[in-house]
């Protein structure tokens, strides 16, 4: 086995067509798997010192997609993008992996995860279709920029243990992540992002129906109010308009749908939608007694699967 390993990470070429990297991190699984998953987290660590990353889009779920971007202090982007094949929370991760600059190419790559007392071992083997593919892969010289990001993702996965976790039911909001405009009965643009720390996620839009156009910003996630000691039974949100108007909801969703009922869960007003499989549009529609309107929401920007 040839080894070509520099700093904290070792690289080893097991074979002609493979890139392993191994790294400890002083960190336990849980907190670098996190760092490791999450967009406003991957912002903080995968640039390492090479530049500023101005986009980390994960749809973290099999036949999901995920696209990184970065510009480098060159002023070139780079960006690579691939699919979700396999995923074990805190375990394994399975994806292909493209850089865009040299399209033709594609690796999958295997993350394994694992923990021993408090430290995690990460594993990554990049499988290649050609030995040429691996060597003008090390060629770019992508070990150092590699060495950068492992530092700075230990860094990034030691500091979550100073500060709480973000339910793990936000997740299932994560599909509005992006911008997307709005068609139907009501007409607009709206984008969604999560708040620094991942607890609350934010949306501003405008909004045009029956010829009255309002702006507004909505914040989604748990109340947590002074010593709060117990987690919230739903997912609440307020929204902020131009009218002066301040509005609750609370929020379901799953895989498939989004229900967003207006006041209390089990009001008479509510929106139902439903996802296409692709996850590009949701189609629904708000309902209340004597009323209400149909919309379709269509992505045009922020996670979405790489054309």
């Amino acid at each position: 086995m040839q080894a070509t390993s520099s700093g904290t990470a070792t690289v080893t070429l097991p074979t002609d067509e493979q890139i392993l990297i191994v790294r400890e991190f002083d960190a336990p699984r849980h907190l670098v798997y996190r760092a490791y998953t999450v967009p406003e987290l991957v912002r903080r660590w995968w640039s390492g010192h090479r530049g500023e990353m101005t986009g980390a889009e994960i749809d973290l779920r099999v036949g999901g997609a995920w696209r990184y971007v970065m510009v480098a202090h060159g002023g070139f982007e780079v960006a690579f993008h691939g699919e979700y094949r396999e995923i074990v929370p805190n375990e394994r991760i399975v994806n292909t992996e493209v850089y865009e600059g040299m399209p033709e190419g594609e690796a999958l790559t295997t993350v394994t995860f694992a923990e021993r007392e408090g430290r995690t071992t990460l594993t990554m083997l990049m499988q290649l279709a050609t030995r040429q593919e691996r060597d003008a892969i090390l060629a770019t010289g992508m070990e150092g920029g590699m060495q950068e990001s492992m530092d700075r993702l230990e860094e990034v996965a030691a500091s979550l243990g100073e500060v709480p976790a973000p339910d793990p039911r936000l997740r299932a909001l994560d599909p509005l992540v992006g911008r997307w405009t709005i068609t139907g009965d009501a007409e607009g643009t709206t984008s969604y992002e999560w708040m620094e720390g991942g607890f609350f996620l934010l949306q501003r839009g405008r909004l045009t129906r029956d010829g009255t156009t309002h702006e507004f910003l909505e914040v989604i996630g748990f109340e947590r109010g002074f010593a709060a000691t117990e987690a919230p039974a739903d997912i609440t949100a307020r929204v902020y308009t131009t009218a002066g108007d301040t509005l609750d909801y609370v929020y379901e969703a799953d895989a498939g749908t989004v229900i967003i009922w207006g006041g209390e869960k089990g009001s008479p007003a509510a929106f139902r939608g439903t996802w296409d499989d692709d996850r590009r549009a949701l189609r629904g529609a708000w309902a209340w007694p004597g009323g209400g309107y149909a919309t379709v929401m269509t992505r045009v920007g922020g996670t979405a699967r790489p054309a």
